[in-house]
């Protein structure tokens, strides 16, 4: 709850070091079980991920991985935060298509696909991917990618298109 509450809010680096302590306390609990651990260390993770500590996040990722091969959010977060790297990026592909086939073609995890596609420069796969998640249910981050992958294909109608109806969603300011 705390780490959504960080990505939720304006919060700060006090904020920030607060949720991690407590993320790290609990990961000393000897007695939790593999799942609550990896879920911890996966939060941890994303709390490096908000500091700007991407070298952490990608091995707290990595050891969630070890710890469980079938937990498909830790290769969607891990596959997302390689391509927004530009890193790795046949890695972050295999994670992402292996979440894909362990859980499904969810909304978030079509959009990772959509993202690492576009960081490989496969702009036709991306759209694919980004048009399947804004048809079903258009969010505001999803049309913003979906307009990335239509500018990177040099469609900028298309794109601007994309982007006045995430401006849309957000409503007035």
């Amino acid at each position: 709850m705390a780490v959504a509450v960080l990505y939720q809010t304006k919060s700060g680096n006090l904020d920030h070091q607060r949720v991690e302590q407590w993320l790290m306390d609990g990961l000393e609990r000897g007695s939790l079980s593999g799942k609550v651990k990896s879920a911890l260390r996966r939060d941890l993770a994303a709390v490096y991920n908000l500091q700007g500590q991407f070298q952490k996040a990608e091995d707290a990722y990595r050891r969630c991985l070890a710890e469980d091969s079938h937990d498909s959010l830790s290769m969607n977060n891990l596959a997302w935060l390689l391509a927004s790297r530009g890193r790795n990026l046949d890695e972050a592909l295999e994670l992402i298509q292996r979440a894909i086939d362990t859980s499904g073609p969810l909304p978030g995890y079509l959009d990772t696909r959509g993202i690492v596609f576009s960081a490989k420069g496969e702009d036709a796969r991306a759209l694919r991917d980004l048009e399947e998640v804004v048809a079903d249910n258009p969010t505001a981050v999803g049309l913003v990618h979906l307009a990335m992958a239509h500018s990177a294909a040099n469609n900028t109608d298309r794109a601007r298109e994309a982007l006045r109806q995430a401006h849309g969603l957000l409503g007035p300011r």
